[in-house]
């Protein structure tokens, strides 16, 4: 579901990534601090690491 909803966005002119759930998962279960904006920080941490 997730990819064809980055395709379309690709083709209204947005940019995004797709990201695969359980990697970002296991980079995030080290957090002790379950928040979502905890969360949200993680995800942009892996997604500059290029990982």
């Amino acid at each position: 579901m997730s990819q064809h909803l980055y395709f379309d966005l690709q083709a209204a002119g947005f940019d995004g990534v797709c990201m695969e759930a359980r990697q970002v998962n296991a980079a995030l279960s080290a957090l002790r601090n379950k928040t979502v904006k905890t969360d949200a920080r993680g995800m942009v941490k892996v997604l500059w690491s290029g990982w």
